[in-house]
């Protein structure tokens, strides 16, 4: 949109990204094929290592320091981190695709696995609303592919399905909630952005061919496509590109992985 500035902090390629994390860590742990990221309140982002299976802080001054490995709690392992998540107490949020599970990692670095039920399907992403309420999109690869979302709430007990199923692969489902408490969904199957109030209804959904993650921003989102689009959504349904293949005009966006937004905008 007008005014705003786009800048490369990390390479479209994946080994640029891993060489940018392993050189801030002093090169102590690998990050192999990055795949999710999450800011947090504080200015600290958070980068998962699909292949090497972790997850990195990065330091607004600029350090970088594991706080999750492959052993995961200790009791289960972290298995191909497919989405982060932040809460505003500074906790994080990841979720093991490939191992099936859940963790979430408080500020003083203790590791607890959260309890979903995900049936027979794999979990793909995580939001966290400003109650604490946790939503997980779960995409079961059947005759129909599809994803739905199950919700869990802030004690971390039952977990119901909340929306869905709707129609998508593997790479289908980004999920983000907004200010209000109401959660974005990127239905790349359908090529829409959803807009789902708390209580279930449906507030709005928006034509986003190849939509497949948000971030959001006080009540709006920004939408990334496998089109190498990012749009801004407005909390009533309006679409404008933000971004396009031709990035900065200097690196190029080429299949954006995730997205997220941090307290600046």
């Amino acid at each position: 949109r007008e005014g705003e500035t786009l800048t490369a902090v990390a390479g479209a390629q994946w080994s640029y990204a891993s060489e940018l994390l392993n050189s801030s860590s002093g090169g102590s742990q690998p990050v192999l094929l990055p795949e999710a990221v999450a800011v947090d309140q504080a200015g600290n982002a958070f980068v998962s290592g699909w292949v090497s299976n972790n997850v990195f802080r990065l330091s607004p001054e600029g350090g970088a320091s594991q706080i999750i490995g492959p052993d995961g709690d200790g009791v289960e392992p972290l298995a191909a981190p497919a989405d982060l998540a932040t809460d505003a107490a500074g906790n994080v949020f990841v979720i093991g695709g490939a191992s099936h599970n859940l963790f979430r990692i408080a500020p003083d670095g203790t590791i607890t696995r959260v309890q979903v039920d995900y049936g027979d399907g794999f979990p793909r992403a995580v939001a966290v609303a400003p109650d604490g309420t946790i939503y997980v999109a779960v995409y079961f690869e059947r005759t129909s592919p599809s994803f739905t979302v199950i919700r869990t709430d802030a004690s971390l007990g039952s977990s119901v399905a909340f929306a869905g199923p709707f129609p998508g692969d593997a790479y289908s489902g980004g999920l983000a909630v907004d200010d209000t408490g109401s959660l974005w969904i990127a239905a790349e199957g359908l090529d829409r952005v959803y807009r789902i109030a708390a209580s279930g209804a449906v507030q709005f959904f928006a034509p986003a061919p190849g939509a497949r993650e948000v971030a959001t921003h006080g009540d709006a989102a920004y939408v990334a496509t496998a089109t190498n689009q990012v749009w801004h959504a407005t909390d009533d349904g309006v679409l404008s590109e933000v971004m396009n293949e031709t990035g900065d005009g200097t690196t190029p966006l080429s299949e954006p992985r995730d997205i997220d937004v941090d307290a600046s905008g």
